[in-house]
């Protein structure tokens, strides 16, 4: 379970809750608006939540769980504002990212490859089983940079309820000599790939592309440095 991380956390800040849910959900065949609503009947159905029903609900969602989250709140589907009060954001790919664009191409062109180069052992089998699997990555397109359901965010314009987002920027640490090395030449790697800092897996920019300018709802700290 994902509950303990947090709940520790909250408790040394404080912050105690009557109740703590956490919500599983499969990331890479189900679509972020399909798991939006799955999340939605989560909350409705199963745990009785309902707008003015006088319970205040606070979400903590981290990476694509942060994703999912702001659909489920954003979207006119789902309209988690009516039953959450508050959400609070660690990482999540905002605008999406370049990782999953490459890693979607790289399937596509195996695939294509595979289909229709002469000469590859069992190339038109393999390359039909690549391109079911491609078929399938609908959790993973989601998250390519400007997807349609990226796309929803933009066009909803300020955020409905309050906001804490963090962010994260790669640093390196004080590591061997060699270590440090392989850190930097990893580190400069993503920094060529995402053309900004980021957190290993999202760009800044996404990771802190939210709300409008000067949204009374969204607060947004400095990112932190991770690695």
């Amino acid at each position: 379970s994902i509950v303990p991380a947090p709940y520790q956390m909250l408790q040394k800040a404080g912050k105690l809750y009557d109740h703590y849910l956490s919500f599983d959900y499969e990331s890479f065949g189900t679509s972020v608006p399909n798991n939006a609503l799955n999340l939605s009947r989560f909350l409705r159905d199963e745990c009785g939540f309902h707008k003015e029903d006088g319970i205040t609900v606070h979400m903590i969602a981290h990476s694509m769980g942060g994703f999912t989250t702001r659909y489920f709140i954003q979207s006119d589907t789902t309209k988690g504002h009516e039953i959450v009060d508050k959400v609070i954001l660690a990482g999540a790919p905002n605008n999406g990212t370049p990782l999953a664009t490459i890693a979607n191409g790289g399937v596509w062109v195996a695939t294509f490859l595979l289909n229709h180069v002469p000469g590859i052992p069992f190339g038109n089998a393999l390359g039909d089983l690549l391109e079911g699997f491609h078929e399938g990555m609908a959790g993973l397109k989601d998250l390519q940079v400007a997807s349609e359901a990226a796309q929803l965010f933009k066009a909803a314009g300020a955020l409905p309820i309050p906001f804490l987002v963090l962010s994260g920027a790669n640093n390196a640490v004080e590591t061997s000599r060699w270590k440090a090395l392989a850190q930097k030449v990893v580190n400069q790697s993503l920094d060529d790939i995402f053309g900004e800092d980021n957190d290993a897996v999202i760009g800044l920019s996404s990771l802190r592309q939210i709300g409008t300018k000067n949204d009374p709802n969204l607060t947004l700290p400095d990112a932190l440095p991770c690695n």
